[in-house]
């Protein structure tokens, strides 16, 4: 059987260049199979900007890339899934 980490960002991130070298380090272990960027607080260009970035990482290294709690920018980036607290609590 085989084991992955699905890894999630931390709320804030404040120097992109040094978390995009650090996230692409991980992703060369090559046990990381899903990325959920989990920014909190921020402007949505923002997070779209650092997100193109990303996406370009999970594409390279094969990681499936998940937006929290925004479908506008899932689309917008397309990403591979969305988490949604709320979708989670609808009864």
């Amino acid at each position: 059987m085989s084991k992955f980490l699905y890894l999630i960002s931390p709320e804030k991130i404040t120097n992109h260049k040094i978390f995009l070298r650090k996230l692409e380090l991980v992703f060369t272990s090559n046990i990381i199979k899903f990325f959920q960027l989990r920014i909190k607080n921020q402007k949505r260009e923002k997070i779209i900007a650092l997100g193109k970035k990303i996406l370009k990482l999970t594409r390279k290294y094969k990681v499936n890339f998940i937006i929290n709690d925004d479908p506008y920018i899932t689309k917008i980036l397309n990403a591979d899934g969305l988490s949604s607290w709320s979708a989670r609590h609808v009864y």
